[in-house]
This record gives C-alpha cells, sequence and structure tokens, in this order.
C-alpha cells in the first residue's frame, strides 16, 4: 500500500477494528472519518495503539466529524482516545463527545491521548471527564508536541485533593512543547488554567 493511502472510517466496526488492531504497521497509516460515528452502547475502553505497540505516527483526520458518546477509562492508567500521539503523528479536525457522568475515567488521561508528541489541531470536547487517581489533562495528560485549535467545554472533574491535579488542556506541559490558539470554558470545565 502507498504511503499515503487513507484508510476510511465509517461506523463504529471500522473504529473498533483500529482500537483492536496489534499490528504496529496500522500506527503509521492515514485515516479518515466520514461520519459521524456513535460509540455511546459500547465501552470504549482500548486506546487507539494500546494493543499494538502504543504509539501512533500516521494522521487520524476527523474531517470535521464527531465520535459521540465515548466512554472508557474504568480506573486505568494512559487512557485517551489515543494511548500516545508519537512524534509525526497527526490527529485533527475531530469533534470529541464524551458520556456525561463518571463514564471518561482513569489516570494520566486526555480525552485525546494520554500523552503527545505529535500534533493535535482542530479539536472540540465536550462532555465530563473524571481523574480517579492524581492527574489528567482535557486533550492530554503529558505534552511534548503542539497542541493548537483546540476548543474545550467538557467538565474536568476528580477524585484527589491536590489543587495542581487538573490542567485544562494538559496535565504536564514540556518545556519545548506548544499549546496555541486553545479556547478553554472556564464555566463548564470548572478550570482556569490551561495546564496544572
Amino acid at each position: 500500500a502507498a504511503a499515503d493511502e487513507v484508510v476510511l472510517i465509517a461506523n463504529q466496526s471500522d473504529l473498533v477494528a483500529l482500537t483492536t488492531t496489534t499490528n504496529p504497521a496500522d500506527m503509521a497509516k492515514n485515516y479518515r472519518l466520514t461520519a459521524d460515528i456513535d460509540v455511546s452502547d459500547i465501552w470504549f475502553n482500548t486506546p487507539i495503539g494500546a494493543n499494538a505497540g502504543g504509539v501512533f505516527t500516521g494522521t487520524f483526520d476527523g474531517n470535521g466529524y464527531a465520535i459521540v458518546g465515548i466512554a472508557g477509562g474504568a480506573e486505568g492508567n494512559d487512557y485517551g482516545l489515543f494511548k500516545e500521539i508519537g512524534v509525526g503523528g497527526i490527529v485533527k479536525n475531530l469533534e470529541i463527545q464524551i458520556r456525561e457522568g463518571r463514564n471518561l475515567c482513569a489516570n494520566r488521561m486526555g480525552a485525546v491521548a494520554s500523552v503527545n508528541k505529535g500534533t493535535i489541531s482542530n479539536i472540540v470536547v465536550s462532555g465530563e471527564i473524571w481523574c480517579t487517581v492524581n492527574n489528567a489533562g482535557g486533550i492530554a495528560w503529558d505534552n511534548h508536541g503542539v497542541i493548537e485549535n483546540v476548543v474545550m467545554l467538557a467538565k474536568i472533574n476528580h477524585d484527589y485533593t491536590a489543587a495542581n491535579a487538573l490542567g485544562a488542556i494538559v496535565w504536564y506541559q514540556q518545556e519545548t512543547a506548544v499549546i496555541r490558539n486553545c479556547f478553554v470554558d472556564s464555566t463548564t470545565t470548572g478550570l482556569t488554567s490551561l495546564t496544572r
């Protein structure tokens, strides 16, 4: 297959297949949504990459569509739609609608990825995120890369008492990392700081 070939994701089964693949080569491919995808009837508990080496270095283009009703994490660690976006990896043009209530729960988590070393661009997140142990970020837990043009509307809650447990965009921002042109609705998130 050509390196620039695009794999289309049209429905829930296509998306689940990407989360459950054990082939590391799938993590370097380019994907594009062709419709809104409703996952509200399943427990979306495996981040993309978790079974295939962990690091996504391809492109995931939401194409302006939404993943609706996502829930998962289950008190675990390193949770997000992706486990880790690696250097060169891109996730863009996507809306993530999280189920309200204690439905996206984990430690070291973010709605898009636990760790970002690539680029997260043009993302809207709504719903509710729960941090169950000690820290989480709205978009990513640990940012080494670029996060830009993000709208964070999700409530961010935690079971931990430390004041620095949460960041509206990321929990930990590496010195060389970039956050730009991001909007946080402090009324819904409960947070005013982009980082912890």
